[in-house]
């Protein structure tokens, strides 16, 4: 009995740790205009500025992000830009809008990701 117990719950131990976040890669070509940062404004404590980086889709992007969305609400999924996740958000809602922000708590990690999409 000890013995079955222990196999069972191995196995659903492996199971639940096989279980893969999904992922949507996006890049440039989704896009439908350069990335912008936008500085949020300064935090007194760090002295550091908060910001976002302002993604706006092409039509064709942003039925890829819809599409993935819907598919997976949610759920803890990864948006990737290339092998770097950049966001793992958890889809409630799916809208229709073409523009995505992504927070981030220095402007350096909103450029950085802003770099990868733009190229650069």
């Amino acid at each position: 009995m000890k013995n079955t117990t222990l196999s069972l719950l191995l196995v659903l131990f492996i199971s639940a740790c096989s279980h893969k976040t999904p992922q949507l890669a996006i890049s440039e070509a989704d896009m439908a205009r350069p990335v912008e940062v936008v500085t949020n404004g300064e935090d007194l404590v760090s002295l550091h500025r908060a910001a976002k980086a302002v993604l706006m889709f092409s039509p064709e992007g942003s039925a890829k992000l819809q599409k993935f969305g819907k598919a997976h609400l949610h759920q803890k999924t990864q948006i990737m830009v290339g092998s770097h996740v950049v966001i793992e958000p958890i889809f409630d809602y799916v809208g229709t809008n073409e523009e995505f922000d992504l927070s981030f708590e220095t402007r350096e990690e909103a450029q950085a990701v802003a770099d990868l999409l733009n190229k650069r």
